[in-house]
């Protein structure tokens, strides 16, 4: 009997059309890596000549006595608990040889020849194991010793069974419904083996208990995935009588069909009369070659099945191939025109009008909130004015009271310009505090016009628009600093009306006494001379007498008369003169404040002004570059969407051929 062989007949023409398309598609890098990787199993698969059949089967079911039947070699040693959950591999080779994978990590080989390594491996975990433990002993122990088998996490066997041929491979499964503690895993590992690994499974029923709850259980709930590539044999058949057989066979057939829903393929098997025996008694020589003949009859319908099932599962991996394609192209167009739409609406929502209402709107409470702290300040500093004129009022008062006739000029030159000037720095400071207030206020709303408007496209910012301005200009302001200037001018005509009356006054008083005696002593003098020289020095003495005294009267009148009048009088007409100098200082530095105030907000309207032009300009040409390369997507996403359609038709096309196929080939495997 040869051994199986993969179908020509291989739906592969469509794995170029599946990788040309995932080189163009539109889908993600990391989809279509997926995809590739889903591409490049089911070429393997289909490029490997290799068949694998898996033997499914309860415990205690002849699993072992089955698959030794396959082999014609006792190979496997029936196990009398359920052990482990490993995998066996059952492969030709030119000698026998085990390859053994633990649980923790550890792949250890042997061979007939050289055991040493998996001897020391397995005496680990049954340091009980006999010494120079042959190959076939330690299969035996990782396969069906539980302190052995339960470390295992598969065996892989090469034999050289010539019923094995090239490209067929045995996989020995765990038992179904190997109690509380196994069955979970055992489950796992069988269903995971059948429904990804092999080609086909052979799903064992045993004649003396067929079609037990755990088993229908696992049929029904685990093997969903596969049921359509099993074959159902029933074990031990030669241990019913020939009368029941029938009966048997359309009670199995008829169950497996409830729970398939088709008609499966049910043979019947005596696996134990393909193994040798020593010698068989005359009485079983008959029977014994009818069932041999049987079972090989049984191989052939499972080769056939095996290699047909393969093309089948490539079908059935490539049409969930080509499926999966499908609906990734889907789902990507569908996700990026959702995507667009929600660009579309957030760039309508927030459009360039909508910006210029929010920030009209914006800069209007800017505005009313600079204009607010400006006036609060204005009016601030007109109450610092009137109590810097008072203050300024007062201390001239206090210091003219303290003044006499001769410290009148050094107060009104320096104290009270001084004592002014003090009171003028209070009010640059208090004024000065008012605009450093007005210049915080100012930033303040600068802050808060950013803040508002980064906020008006930040679902923009998420779709990529990025909006670079320059940042608003500093509020400046400095105070214009002035001085009250020398008093002293105040009182200066008075100062020289009282000079000028003084001079007159004592020069006239002066002059009289003065002409007498330079008379009296010009006619002393010359009247030693004769009368007319007593004439003529009498003239000339009075003359000079006149001059000398007058001068000396007018100098002494001007001294005394310039430190001489009515002190009171002199404070009331400094004072009536200061108090309107003072009051047009006042509010002159005052109009100059108020001036520094009013700029101020022009600079930070400005400032505003400008800031919303420049953000207007830069919002505007981001918003139009972003409508223009969402246009161009909206274009791209149209052409590409137009091609999917293109694409999704021959790949349904193709799937539906593919279903067709799989269903020939399945009908004609089962």
């Amino acid at each position: 009997m040869s051994a199986p062989t993969v179908s020509d007949d291989f739906p592969g023409q469509d794995l170029p059309f599946v990788e040309e398309l995932i080189g163009r598609t539109v889908i993600s890098d990391k989809q279509a890596g997926a995809i590739t990787q889903q591409l490049n199993r089911v070429r393997a698969r289909a490029n490997s000549e290799t068949l694998h059949l898996a033997v499914l089967g309860e415990f205690n079911s002849g699993k072992s006595t089955f698959i030794n039947a396959l082999l014609r070699m006792p190979l496997l040693k029936s196990a009398n608990q359920a052990t482990t959950a490993a995998a066996t591999l059952i492969h030709f080779g030119d000698e026998f040889s085990l390859q053994v994978e633990f649980s923790d990590g550890a792949s250890v080989s042997a061979t007939g020849t050289n055991c040493a390594s998996l001897r020391n491996k397995v005496d680990s975990f049954a340091p009980n194991i006999p010494e120079g433990a042959t190959i076939q002993q330690l299969l035996d122990l990782v396969t069906v010793e539980p302190s052995v088998a339960a470390h295992v996490r598969q065996v892989e066997i090469a034999v050289p069974a010539e019923t094995l041929g090239a490209r067929l491979c045995i996989i020995d499964t765990p038992g179904i419904g190997a109690g509380v503690d196994y069955a979970r895993s055992h489950d796992a590992v069988t269903e995971r083996v059948a429904a990804e690994i092999a080609d086909a499974a052979v799903v064992l029923i045993p004649a003396d208990n067929p079609m037990t709850r755990t088993l229908t259980s696992f049929l029904t709930e685990t093997a969903g995935r596969f049921l359509h590539r099993c074959v159902f044999v029933i074990t031990k058949m030669d241990h019913i009588q020939e009368s029941d057989r029938a009966s048997l066979h359309e009670f199995v057939a008829g169950r497996l069909a409830q729970i398939t829903g088709s008609r499966p393929l049910v043979l019947g098997a005596a696996a134990a009369t393909m193994l040798p025996v020593k010698q068989l008694p005359a009485h079983l020589q008959e029977p014994w070659a009818y069932w041999q003949a049987d079972f090989c009859n049984m191989e052939e319908s499972i080769h056939r099945a095996l290699a047909r099932s393969r093309t089948v599962i490539i079908a059935e991996h490539l049409a969930a191939l080509l499926q999966s394609l499908l609906v990734e192209l889907h789902t990507t167009i569908s996700t990026r025109r959702a995507d667009l739409d929600a660009e579309q609406r957030a760039l309508e929502k927030n459009s360039v009008v909508e910006l210029e209402r929010v920030l009209s709107s914006l800069l209007e409470k800017c505005r009313r909130e600079i204009e607010e702290e400006v006036e609060d300040s204005k009016a601030k500093t007109r109450q610092q004015a009137q109590k810097f004129e008072s203050q300024a009022n007062q201390v001239a008062r206090e210091l003219l009271d303290g003044a006499i006739m001769s410290s009148l000029e050094r107060v009104l030159d320096k104290d009270i310009p001084a004592a002014i000037n003090r009171q003028q720095a209070e009010f640059d400071n208090a004024t000065d505090d008012s605009l450093t207030s007005l210049r915080n206020r100012c930033e303040n709303v600068q802050r808060l016009f950013v803040e508002q408007f980064e906020t008006s496209y930040q679902n923009l910012r998420a779709l990529g628009l990025k909006i670079r301005v320059a940042p608003f200009a500093s509020v400046s302001g400095k105070l214009g600093k002035s001085h009250f200037k020398s008093a002293k001018s105040f009182v200066a005509g008075s100062q020289r009306w009282r000079k000028g009356t003084g001079m007159v006054t004592m020069g006239c008083f002066a002059s009289f006494p003065g002409a007498a005696i330079g008379l009296v002593l010009g006619l002393i003098i010359g009247a030693s001379s004769g009368f007319l020289s007593a004439i003529v020095g009498a003239l000339l003495g009075c003359f000079v007498g006149f001059g000398i005294s007058a001068m000396l009267g007018a100098y002494a009148g001007a001294k005394i008369g310039k430190n001489m009048g009515n002190i009171a009088k002199h404070r009331r007409e400094v004072l009536t003169r200061m108090l309107p100098d003072i009051a047009t200082h006042v509010q002159s530095t005052r109009t100059a404040r108020l001036e520094d105030f009013d700029r101020a907000k022009e600079d930070v309207l400005r400032a505003l002004d400008d800031g919303i032009t420049s953000h207007t300009q830069a919002y505007t040409g981001a918003v139009n570059r972003m409508i223009e390369e969402h246009q161009e997507k909206m274009s791209r996403l149209a052409a590409e969407a137009k091609q999917v359609e293109i694409d999704s038709a021959e790949l349904r096309r193709r799937s539906e051929r593919l279903e067709e196929r799989r269903q020939q080939y399945r009908m004609a495997a089962f």
